[in-house]
């Protein structure tokens, strides 16, 4: 598989990921939020599932923490991917310039040889 088809995979899991935790983010917020706020409302909603929110607000916290260091590996791993694209790009460009420069010497070697052999093909016919 091509790197850039690797990178645009992993790319889309990390959009997937990130989603995810967003998602756990707010649940965890609200978990907290619902603790927290002094409303009435929010009070009596909270005596009625006090241990929903604590279990909804763990999960959420422990799915966040997975999916950002999921996030962060698949980052590193495009990051590694990308040095690779560009070290073998690197390394095609040094060959295709030192195809060029050997093509080069190679022509320069022909030229003075027919230098030559136009130089002594004149000295002998003026000395004649």
């Amino acid at each position: 598989m091509k790197t850039s088809k690797k990178i645009s995979k992993i790319n889309s899991k990390n959009k997937i990921l990130l989603i995810f935790a967003s998602l756990a983010f707010i649940v965890f917020a609200s978990s907290i939020l619902f603790h927290v706020t002094p409303l009435k409302l929010i009070t009596d909603i909270s005596d009625f599932a006090v241990h929903h929110y604590f279990i909804s607000g763990f999960i959420a916290i422990v799915l966040f923490a997975i999916c950002v260091k999921q996030y962060f590996f698949n980052t590193d791993i495009v990051n590694e991917l990308r040095s690779e694209k560009k070290l073998r790009h690197d390394l095609k460009i040094k060959k295709r310039k030192l195809r060029v420069q050997n093509f080069r010497n190679n022509l320069n070697l022909k030229l003075e040889v027919l230098k030559r052999k136009i130089y002594t093909k004149n000295n002998i016919s003026v000395s004649k």
